[in-house]
């Protein structure tokens, strides 16, 4: 899935797009159990989220310069779930963000979502 207009997503986020949205990564947790591996850096894996949505192309051709793919799935789903994703992306991208996620939910949930219960977002 290619998201349209979304040449500002491809290159990794600059030190002042990061200070506007880290803040929403560190309120959230991924997991409560803090045994196992350490958490790979939040801002390389959301840089990788923001290269898959600008590419459209699979979670596993991820470049190596990213978290391991299935890290950067694995977080992608927590954080478009919680919402943590389309705040993120509404305050990166204003209302384009919004359209981000609309395109996302309609990729992720073909079967439950309709063009009739999704709001309607137009930039």
């Amino acid at each position: 899935m290619k998201i349209e207009n979304a040449k500002r997503m491809r290159q990794d986020l600059t030190d002042e797009q990061w200070s506007r949205v880290e803040v929403l990564f560190e309120t959230f947790h991924t997991r409560s159990d803090t045994r196992g591996r350490p958490l790979r850096n939040t801002r390389s894996v959301f840089n990788g989220v923001l290269w898959i949505l600008s590419t459209g192309e699979a979670w596993t051709t991820l470049p190596a310069r990213y978290p391991d793919y299935r890290t950067c799935h694995r977080r992608f789903k927590a954080w478009y779930d919680a919402g943590v994703l389309r705040m993120a992306l509404g305050e990166l991208f204003g209302t384009e963000g919004d359209v981000i996620c609309h395109q996302v939910a309609l990729r992720m949930y073909p079967d439950s979502l309709t063009r009739s219960n999704l709001v309607q977002v137009t930039v």
